[in-house]
């Protein structure tokens, strides 16, 4: 590869003013490079390439870069190389690389990339138990009442008609032949006994009708819009 071949060469191209300052630097960033230290091999690289103006130390910064996946570190690295070498003989193979570094950059920071990105869904919130069914009693409140009533006209017809066999019994063959009074309280039972009766048969309807109403379903509301 061309970043390792540059290792071993690029010492042969320092300048005169503080080369052996900078060949120093650039031997102890080969060691720490062939060490895996590549965070402190950059260092050394950049010290020996500010004092010896050696574009091809670019090589080795970008590779250092690369080995710690700073791929768009390393791509800038290799576009300053052409731009202080921009007759270099292998120009093309650079700005090919430059373009690999780019992609895998952008693979790297994009959700459909070699790092997906990982999305948490919101935390759905329980919904809240349904209020218990409210208790239709209305039904049989008016059963009751239908009850008590169809009791009552049942305890009235009874008694008309004993208090009937009794009056007969007691005047002759018709009540015609008792008192008033008597004649009188027979006519209030009766008449008593028919009102117990239409009342109950009322509520029973009514009963009916309530038992009906608690027990049919809600229909659905429809909401439009209107123009």
């Amino acid at each position: 590869m061309r970043s390792l071949w540059l290792l071993c060469v690029a010492g042969l191209a320092f300048g005169d003013g503080n080369k052996e300052v900078a060949r120093g630097y650039f031997q102890a960033g080969v060691a720490l490079y062939d060490q895996g230290k590549y965070e402190e091999a950059l260092n050394e690289f950049q010290r020996a390439q500010a004092l010896s103006h050696n574009a091809e130390l670019y090589f080795n910064m970008a590779a250092c870069e690369e080995h710690m996946d700073h791929y768009q570190a390393a791509a800038l690295l290799l576009k300053q190389y052409l731009l202080e070498r921009p007759e270099a003989p292998d120009k093309e193979n650079v700005k090919a690389r430059v373009t690999a570094l780019e992609q895998r950059d952008e693979r790297l920071h994009r959700p459909d990339g070699t790092a997906p990105v990982v999305v948490e869904k919101p935390v759905e919130k329980p919904l809240p138990p349904p209020p218990p069914p409210k208790k239709k009693i209305g039904g049989f409140v008016a059963l009751g009442v239908t009850a008590a009533l169809g009791l009552t006209a049942i305890a009235l017809g009874s008694y008309t008609a004993v208090h009937h066999g009794e009056l007969k019994d007691g005047c002759g063959a018709t009540v015609m032949g008792c008192s008033q009074s008597d004649i009188d309280g027979l006519k209030g039972a009766a008449i008593g006994t028919d009102v117990m009766i239409g009342l109950t048969a009322a509520a029973a309807v009514a009963t009916v009708v309530v038992f009906v109403l608690e027990h049919r379903k809600p229909k659905e509301m429809r909401v439009g819009f209107a123009f």
